[in-house]
């Protein structure tokens, strides 16, 4: 884990990590270039031994597969219990949240079992009862990104 300047924030406790990630509807990965970066907000699934492996699915072609294809290094983000407080003074609204930030290295699956894995992972994030079956034709037309977490840090203001 870096240094977070609010050291008070910080989450070390790999259970609560676990219950963001777990919590958490989408998964925003940042791409970067030479040029302009690029966020985009994505359906994932995970498995977790050591770290997070996130997994996620993608059209073949577009602009993140071309940014992937540049650069593999990508930085995301999940955040829950996001809620709003107020204040008669506009300085002290704020937000209470739960946060993830982390940084790793995304690549294409190729492999057809892992693939299929990494598609399951998706579906059984999102609660989806029983063992999915998917569409050859649709699979052909997918890619599933796998990202392999190297940082994470969970930062939260309750």
């Amino acid at each position: 884990m870096t240094h977070l300047r609010r050291s008070d924030r910080r989450i070390d406790d790999m259970t609560e990590l676990k219950e963001i990630v777990e919590k958490a509807d989408v998964c925003r990965i940042a791409f970067a270039d030479t040029g302009m970066p690029y966020i985009v907000a994505m359906s994932f699934g995970y498995s977790w031994d050591d770290r997070p492996v996130l997994y996620f699915h993608s059209a073949k072609a577009g602009r993140k597969i071309d940014f992937l294809r540049k650069n593999s290094l990508v930085c995301f983000e999940m955040d829950i219990d996001r809620e709003i407080y107020k204040n008669e003074e506009p300085c002290r609204w704020g937000v209470k949240f739960r946060s993830i930030v982390g940084y790793g290295t995304l690549a294409i699956v190729a492999d057809p079992a892992e693939r299929l894995r990494g598609l399951e992972l998706i579906m059984q994030h999102y609660k989806f009862p029983g063992k999915p079956v998917f569409d050859d034709k649709v699979l052909s037309v997918t890619e599933v990104l796998k990202l392999e977490v190297t940082e994470i840090n969970g930062k939260k203001k309750q």
